[in-house]
């Protein structure tokens, strides 16, 4: 703590006698009101000095000397006293550096840096003087190394679920297809008549008709119950003595034949009650 005490004393004395040799400097030649008076450091540049301001100011500061012998005890304070013509005893010298309760008068103003400068030959005012007390700015110092990246911060929580979205327009019904062809229409039917015609049925419709009507005839007397026949043979077991091959179901769909269409509405037919009539 002591040696770096010394240090700072030693730089601080280096700066006040570099403050006075500028001073001095300037004093032997008178600088204008508006030129800046230059810096202890500026003056070592340009006495050939190359470095910065800090390293200048380093430069100041010498290495510690090496340790001397050990000197002869010193003289005390009162020793010193009476070789430079005091008289009195140590008790006395004593009381003498005690001070009485009389203030003593103010003593006159020391004056100021700026004052013993312009003394010294300064030409200008106190505000440029000052700025001659600041030396140039040093040159910039290198950038300091990259910091390590920090460490990756955790996941965030998930967010939450969106809200549903609408349900979508329902589509437009599509065309209804078109109708299909009407089927042709089925041949008439023959009449009962007419069979009764192809069968060798001579005579008008009239009379056919009358034809159906038998007259009522003698009731006869019952006859003995006969004996029972046998049974007869379907028309699925004769179609498949004709020659059909396949099953009973296939047979009967085969008997549906496929539907006609309508036929034309015929002329109303006469009641038999007309026929009659027409017949006399």
């Amino acid at each position: 703590m002591k040696k770096k005490t010394v240090a700072i004393s030693v730089v601080s004395v280096a700066v006040v006698v570099a403050i006075v040799i500028a001073l001095l400097l300037n004093g032997k030649k008178a600088v204008p009101a508006s030129t800046q008076g230059k810096s202890a450091y500026d003056i070592a540049v340009m006495n050939g000095y190359s470095g910065t301001q800090e390293q200048w100011l380093a430069s100041l500061v010498g290495e510690n000397g090496a340790k001397g012998d050990k000197g002869d005890a010193g003289k005390s304070a009162y020793e010193l006293a009476v070789e430079n013509g005091y008289k009195g005893t140590v008790e006395e010298w004593l009381k003498s550096l005690v001070a009485s309760d009389v203030a003593g008068k103010d003593g006159a103003n020391g004056k100021s840096a700026y004052e013993l400068a312009v003394e010294k030959g300064y030409n200008g005012t106190e505000e440029e003087w000052l700025k001659t007390l600041v030396g140039a700015n040093g040159i910039d110092g290198k950038d300091g190394l990259n910091g390590k990246d920090g460490l990756n911060g955790k996941d965030g929580v998930d967010g939450k679920d969106g809200l549903n979205g609408k349900d979508g327009v329902d589509g437009k019904d599509g065309i209804d297809g078109k109708d299909g062809v009407n089927g042709k229409d089925g041949i008439n039917g023959k009449s009962a008549y007419e069979i009764a015609v192809e069968n060798g049925f001579s005579g008008t419709l009239a009379e056919w008709l009358m034809s159906l009507t038998g007259k009522a005839g003698t009731d006869g007397k019952d006859g003995a119950d006969g004996k029972d026949g046998n049974n007869g043979k379907s028309a699925y077991e004769i179609a498949v003595e004709n020659g059909y091959s396949g099953t009973v179901e296939e047979w009967l769909s085969s008997l549906v034949g496929e539907t006609g269409k309508d036929g034309k509405d015929g002329e109303n037919g006469k009641s038999a009650y007309d026929l009659a009539v027409e017949n006399g």
